[in-house]
């Protein structure tokens, strides 16, 4: 494909950066928190995935070498899934992808995913964390595993979830601790793994990935 077009096609994806296809530097170091995901030690070979909050589907076209059965990308960002639809047609033309615009918290899927994978996301959802975990446990098929991004409150003498102010942005969102996170996965998931994200430009706390296998 022509360089020009695809910088038209990327040109709206202004967060995540697309750097296997050669696209410019985004608000995200897409590359580098795929390698520190470590999604490529996850056997996906004809298996199904869900990336929830998908942006413009770069995690989800990474994991196209993985031979897996079935990818779906759901995001609220009706810009980006126009960017997500446009690279798989013009691009990859892959029929096992499918991107959908809708509200997550409030879409049927009406099929079950082997992984679900979560990144950048969970501090907007609010008040629906906890929801999100009951969501993704009747999402996923037996010994799922879900792999979230967590912006994590480091202080754990209690469970809370913070919401100080982030200055990026002037907003409120909300950043649980180890401990609360542990209440909202009580008998859903075990956590098999935890370990550092990337930094994040305007992030308040560190990020972990959370590697948690469906009981």
């Amino acid at each position: 494909m022509e360089t020009k077009r695809m910088q038209e096609i990327l040109e709206k994806s202004h967060y995540q950066t697309f750097d296997f296809l050669e696209g410019d530097r985004k608000d995200s170091n897409s590359g580098e928190k795929y390698r520190l995901s470590k999604l490529d030690a996850f056997d996906l070979n004809n298996l199904s995935c869900l990336d929830v909050g998908c942006n413009a589907g770069y995690f989800l076209f990474r994991m196209l070498q993985k031979n897996p059965r079935r990818l779906v990308g759901i995001d609220i960002g009706e810009k980006f899934i126009d960017v997500a639809n446009t690279l798989n047609r013009e691009v990859f033309g892959s029929n096992i992808i499918t991107f959908i615009c809708r509200d997550f918290f409030r879409y049927y899927f009406g099929e079950k995913f082997d992984m679900v994978i979560c990144f950048s996301s969970f501090h907007y959802f609010g008040d629906n964390q906890e929801v999100f975990f009951e969501l993704c446990y009747g999402l996923m098929n037996k010994q799922g595993i879900l792999l979230l991004e967590v912006e994590e409150y480091p202080f754990n003498d209690v469970s809370t979830v913070n919401r100080d102010v982030r200055p990026a942005d002037k907003k409120k969102y909300h950043y649980p601790n180890n401990l609360k996170l542990r209440e909202y996965i009580l008998g859903k998931f075990n956590i098999i793994d935890r370990y550092i994200s990337i930094k994040q430009g305007g992030s308040l706390y560190d990020r972990y990935f959370y590697v948690l296998q469906k009981v």
